[in-house]
């Protein structure tokens, strides 16, 4: 007997009893089967169709509002991110141009060391909004520090 007729045998509601009589044992297996994706496979979209009518085309149409809505997140926060990009910009820009006229400001009336000073926190935050990132140098001395 085979692997195949042992299991259909088992698969025919035998009895305890005529299953203690098969001298050969018995093997019993299990299938599974998952699917992943808004789309269950044909096989499962019939099934449905089978017991309730119109099911499928309820699937579908659910996994297409699912990626209708999915697109439209991404596109908001796709959004979300430019604005917040141009807002950081424009402030640092309005930074820089405010420390520039402190700087011109404190050199006119004598106080050139302290104009000194605020052009290098000037030229270092320009180059942080332009780079929009930290130099790796001051990077590594924060962790070093930390």
């Amino acid at each position: 007997m085979t692997y195949v007729q042992q299991v259909r045998n088992l698969t025919r509601n035998d009895t305890m009893e005529e299953q203690k009589d098969n001298k050969e044992g018995a093997v019993v297996g299990i299938v599974q089967s998952s699917y992943t994706g808004p789309i269950p496979p044909p096989e499962v979209i019939k099934g449905y169709e089978s017991i309730i009518p119109g099911s499928a085309e309820r699937l579908l149409k659910m996994a297409e509002m699912e990626q209708q809505h999915r697109f439209e997140i991404d596109n908001q926060l796709t959004k979300g991110y430019l604005s917040l990009n141009v807002r950081g910009q424009l402030l640092g820009f309005c930074i820089v141009i405010v420390l520039i006229i402190a700087i011109v400001y404190l050199t006119i009336y004598g106080h050139e060391y302290v104009a000194g000073g605020l052009t290098i926190v000037a030229v270092s935050l320009a180059v942080i909004f332009v780079l929009r990132k930290v130099p790796k140098n001051i990077a590594l001395k924060r962790e070093e520090n930390s």
